[in-house]
């Protein structure tokens, strides 16, 4: 298109950066971080953020869906994110799954929701956002809508994803 330019070639930048924010608190002697992005976003963010928690992860998965749970000690970071990385798509298409990969120092949370959620010992975060591209707000923007008790539709596509991904990493059963 004649006289159309960008001043950054990077999608990221391009699409969806201003919807890119998190909230900041301590709580109870804990630092906290609240980051909200659209969906695809959110579940990208939440496998490179990953890549920064210990090299062993303790993993828990709630499906409220399905109702089921599955919970796993001492697995490889690297395996967990692969696993992430493949189930990307039905995560960020239907949600509904909270996803939370413990350290002893860090907490790093996919809510239901799609929400970023990261509970830490030290105030490491907040230049990870940073560097991400995510932005710091002093409030949330007004909501627009609110989900409500709206139960979750079926997700098929995201029931198997899941089954594979908890198979994979061998994570039982839990509550």
């Amino acid at each position: 298109m004649p006289g159309f330019t960008h001043e950054s070639s990077d999608v990221a930048v391009r699409f969806h950066r201003e919807s890119e924010w998190f909230l900041f608190s301590r709580v109870d002697g804990l630092f906290l971080w609240r980051i909200q992005a659209n969906s695809e976003r959110a579940v990208e963010l939440f496998h490179r953020l990953a890549a920064h928690l210990d090299v062993v992860v303790d993993v828990a998965i709630e499906h409220p869906r399905d109702g089921t749970a599955w919970n796993g000690a001492l697995r490889a970071l690297q395996d967990v994110r692969e696993a992430i990385g493949r189930a990307r798509w039905p995560l960020a298409s239907y949600g509904g799954v909270e996803f939370t990969l413990i350290t002893p120092d860090d907490q790093l949370s996919l809510m239901p929701s799609l929400e970023l959620v990261i509970y830490s010992r030290r105030d490491a975060w907040h230049a990870r956002l940073e560097a991400e591209g995510v932005r710091q707000r002093a409030t949330p923007p007004t909501a627009q809508w609110r989900s409500g008790d709206v139960p979750w539709a079926p997700a098929p596509e995201l029931t198997a994803a899941l089954a594979v991904l908890t198979s994979r990493l061998a994570l039982e059963p839990g509550t």
